[in-house]
């Protein structure tokens, strides 16, 4: 898919998606998503050919956050809100698991 038509792609699902979005000129210009797949198509070209993708050039979310590896050798534990909520549901099954054992002990000794 050339360039060009998969940029009209994206403005195209913006109308789909987002019943504000009033003309063009306003997903070309406010949308951060749409900012975010194109910068995203232009640092994948520059990989694809073997250029260099500038420093600091993935953002991640929206408002963006730059993320920056200071040491290749180890990626950094980037803020992930679905993660540690999974994370925090997980201990509380555990914790539940761990009490219902308990009481069923407690049961059986009756």
């Amino acid at each position: 898919m050339s360039l060009i038509k998969s940029i009209k792609r994206d403005i195209q699902a913006a109308f789909q998606h987002d019943p504000a979005a009033k003309s063009t000129i306003e997903v070309l210009f406010a949308y951060p998503g749409f900012h975010a797949r194109q910068l995203h198509r232009l640092a994948h070209t520059l990989h694809k050919w073997h250029l260099p993708v500038p420093p600091n050039a993935t953002v991640v979310g929206v408002p963006g956050r730059v993320v920056e590896i200071r040491n290749p050798d180890t990626i950094e534990r980037l803020p992930d809100p679905v993660w540690e909520k999974l994370q925090a549901l997980e201990k509380k099954v555990e914790e539940m698991e761990r009490r219902l054992i308990a009481l069923r002990g407690e049961n059986e000794s009756i």
